[in-house]
């Protein structure tokens, strides 16, 4: 279906070249940003399964739910990053621009198999590479699960079409591996399935029971490791029947609306107030969507139309919402980086169509490159509102001046770097607007920080108070109650949390270290019990535990343990100190030498291990701590 411009084939390579050039450059400003304070900690900053490349841990990342959400090969990539390089924010930025690239590439060679032209397969491309609408999945670190999931995804679907050209069934299970890696990365890789069977349709295959046979095993793979995410956020989905259909067309349109007008691009939207139809939004969004409808009956013979529209359908259509649940985004700018495949392709086939008509030439190349230097430009500009968490969320603060939780999300940041007074405005603003039970909280960290015990409590009670199934101030403020010495009040706000949450292995951790510290063993021994029972990988609990074992003179128990909490993270040198006096005072005075002397290399001035280490050739003693 190609309209070919006649050019020499080196050219033609040249402008593949060109593209990913452009996108590189476009996408630039991402390389110098730093990681944000909404989910780079749990999914990396603060993930212990990261520390370590050990069997457990590797094991765990593919147990795991981050954030409610199941992604273990996105969080092993994460892993072999921070193993060979540490928390360097321009590695993992540097990465997701690569796999950026290698899915625009994909993606331009996909136009090909299609049967566009050259030119109108680099046009497709580049407005995909540079599309603004794209920053947040390759701006945000955390979002490398979307193009880490597009790569596998992509390559699955070139693989099948390479099966179904050749009939080699080795390229149809490599694309169902591609499958499986893919929905590994991200659940959005559900979509999968259904986009093979639009390339079928594409591809002008007799429709017969063998092709549906063979999206069997994609689908036996993609349901039930994309349901585990699904079964972390189920919800109950609508108010009304009028309601959710008028919510799930405003989010259909709202893609397609961003596509073609990418003007005001955040990291957080709301749904339009009031929730009626006879709010015109709603109105207007009801109308557009039957325009699609209508566009795609009226083109029903325009293959190309029909395939981009049902790409964008197929691929999104269950991340529609039909709730509106406060603090949880309706819509989001990364949920649009595959299902813009499609659009794109269109775009491609129409500027190349005019760039063939002598008549048209001038005109669709000085549009080409007007629009193509306005993404440009917008995609730029949008990947340095990534630079940190306060110019992201007072972007949103614009757009929404009555969003409490933008000021809680940018109080957060400016805390982070230590901008007291600025965090306070924020979390009082918060506060001011609907009371907000996290600005409280937030605010009580600060008055912690600065020695406010009583206001901090204060804030934290008003907290729960406000909310008073906030575990996380009860858990904050139990935290605060032991550091101050008053361990019956955290353990009775831990057991509050655990009644909340009863799994929440922190809660056991946190409640074994006050009981610990007012002298109750066995009740602390239970809880590193119950810690380690529901989280393997708690290497405090299991810490804590060794050193019980320790006190009580069971050696071989807390070496045991120690060890565990060695192979979860083997650069903490406070494990390896206190698995050598555990050798130490079971008399394997060989073995502590060695965790000894491994300790002062993780850190040469921790004293207390060349002291034990000394005492062992009789110059010095301390006890176990």
């Amino acid at each position: 279906m190609g309209h070919s411009l006649k050019m020499p084939h080196r050219l033609k390579n040249f402008l593949f070249w060109v593209v990913l050039a452009l996108v590189a450059v476009a996408y630039s400003p991402s390389l110098f940003n730093g990681f944000i304070k909404n989910d780079d900690p749990g999914h990396l900053l603060e993930n212990p399964t990261l520390r370590s490349l050990s069997p457990e841990n590797i094991r765990a990342m593919f147990l795991d739910i981050i954030n409610t959400t199941y992604i273990p090969l996105t969080t092993f990539s994460f892993a072999l990053e921070y193993n060979f390089l540490g928390y360097n924010p321009f590695v993992y930025h540097l990465d997701n621009l690569l796999l950026h690239l290698a899915v625009t590439a994909l993606v331009f060679f996909f136009f090909r198999k299609m049967g566009l032209s050259e030119v109108a397969a680099a046009i497709g491309a580049f407005f995909f590479g540079i599309h603004p609408l794209h920053v947040e999945s390759v701006a945000w670190v955390t979002e490398r699960k979307d193009v880490l999931y597009a790569f596998f995804y992509m390559l699955a679907v070139h693989q099948y079409w390479r099966y179904v050209k050749s009939s080699d069934r080795r390229y149809y299970w490599v694309s169902v591996m591609c499958c499986f890696l893919s929905v590994l990365a991200k659940p959005m890789a559900l979509s999968l399935p259904l986009i093979l069977l639009l390339c079928d349709w594409w591809m002008g295959r007799t429709w017969s029971l063998s092709i549906i046979f063979e999206k069997v095993l994609y689908f036996i793979i993609v349901i039930p490791i994309a349901g585990i995410t699904y079964a972390y956020n189920v919800r109950v989905p609508w108010n009304s029947v009028g309601e959710a259909m008028m919510l799930w067309m405003w989010c259909g349109v709202f893609y397609i609306r961003k596509f073609i007008f990418p003007g005001e691009l955040i990291v957080f939207y709301q749904y339009p107030k009031p929730l009626s139809w006879a709010n015109l939004e709603f109105i207007a969004s009801g109308l557009l969507f039957l325009f699609v409808v209508a566009l795609v009956f009226y083109f029903r013979r325009n293959k190309l139309f029909v395939f981009s529209v049902l790409f964008y359908f197929l691929s999104i259509f269950f991340l529609f919402r039909f709730d509106d649940l406060e603090n949880i985004n309706p819509v989001s700018d990364r949920f649009m980086y595959l299902p813009s495949v499609g659009f794109c392709a269109l775009i491609g086939f129409w500027f190349a169509k005019f760039l063939e008509e002598d008549k048209n030439k001038k005109i669709a190349l000085v549009l080409l490159v007007c629009l193509g230097f306005l993404l440009t430009a917008k995609t730029f500009m949008q990947c340095r509102l990534w630079r940190n968490a306060s110019t992201l969320w007072s972007a949103v603060i614009k757009h929404s001046p009555n969003l409490a939780m933008a000021y809680v999300h940018r109080g957060a940041e400016y805390h982070e770097k230590g901008e007291l007074l600025a965090a306070v405005a924020d979390y009082r603003k918060a506060i001011e607007l609907k009371n907000d039970p996290y600005a409280r909280s937030n605010l009580a960290m600060i008055f912690k920080e600065a020695g406010r015990y009583q206001d901090a409590i204060a804030e934290y009670t008003r907290s729960i108070e406000t909310t008073p199934a906030f575990w996380g101030a009860y858990f904050d403020r139990g935290n605060l109650y032991r550091e101050i010495g008053k361990y019956p009040l955290a353990i009775a706000d831990y057991t509050k949390v655990l009644k909340i949450l009863p799994g929440y292995a922190e809660a056991y951790e946190n409640r074994g270290t006050a009981y610990f510290l007012s002298d109750n063993e066995p009740a602390a021994l239970a809880d590193f019990n119950f810690a380690v029972r529901f989280n393997p990988r708690s290497i405090n609990a299991t810490n804590n535990r060794a050193v019980i074992f320790a006190k009580q003179g069971k050696f071989d128990k807390a070496v045991y343990d120690f060890s565990r909490s060695i192979r979860l993270d083997p650069t903490n040198p406070s494990v390896y100190f206190n698995r050598g006096l555990a050798y130490s005072q079971s008399g394997k005075y060989d073995l502590a030498i060695a965790d000894f002397d491994q300790a002062l290399r993780l850190d040469p001035n921790y004293k207390e291990a060349y002291l034990q280490k000394m005492e062992i050739t009789g110059k010095s003693s301390l006890k176990l701590k």
